[in-house]
């Protein structure tokens, strides 16, 4: 669970920093470092937010409910299964697929593939979990005083489009970059983008 991540992020900040840090994460880390700054926000000094799938929100965002309920069981479920089974390159397919477009894990490069591969197993933990997608509840996220940068990437699919417009709308003091020709994964798609952003945003927020 995302909860889980967050306990430990919030223990190697109070480790390594001792104090508030900035935190810089993507896609279910995200989730991970939302839950800090909620949780235990004198430890966060800002966020870097890349698509946190804070995906129960879609159950009551316009629009938002067939899309949850496509990922849940067209992605999730399917993925699950071919764990279950012991096939853990169907598994880790049918959730890249989703975000690449079908066959999008196939046509990878066999060394990405590799790659992606060696971090199977914590895909599968996450499709086995009893809370893979934990509730932050909205006013906690309202609450948040440290500012946010966001980067979403302009070909995302419908399940983070609609939770980041969202987490935009929540969050006092975000600012939010989509970027183009980028899809969920916008580090590896856009990196210059995002490396630049956010070393004009922590300069900025340690200016202040």
């Amino acid at each position: 669970s995302p909860r889980t991540d967050a306990a430990d992020l919030a223990e190697l900040i109070e480790l390594v920093a001792g104090g508030p840090a900035h935190v810089v994460a993507a896609s279910i880390g995200a989730c991970a470092a939302l839950f800090v700054a909620a949780d235990r926000p004198e430890l966060v000094r800002s966020l870097v937010v890349l698509e946190p799938p804070m995906l129960r929100w879609l159950q009551d965002i316009p629009g938002g409910l067939a899309v949850w309920r496509e990922f849940k069981e067209d992605v999730w479920e399917t993925a699950g299964r071919a764990f279950a089974r012991g096939e853990r390159e169907r598994g880790v397919a049918a959730f890249i697929d989703y975000f690449l477009g079908p066959g999008g894990f196939e046509r990878l490069p066999a060394a990405v593939r590799g790659r992606i591969m060696q971090n199977a197993a914590e895909l599968e933990a996450q499709t086995q979990s009893t809370e893979k997608f934990p509730m932050l509840e909205r006013e906690r996220v309202s609450a948040l005083r440290m500012p946010v940068l966001m980067l979403s990437g302009a070909l995302t699919r419908p399940t983070h489009a609609l939770v980041d417009a969202e987490l935009e709308r929540l969050l006092p003091r975000a600012h939010r970059i989509v970027v183009p020709g980028a899809s969920h994964d916008v580090w590896v798609d856009r990196p210059e983008i995002c490396r630049e952003a956010t070393v004009a945003f922590l300069a900025e927020v340690e200016a202040a």
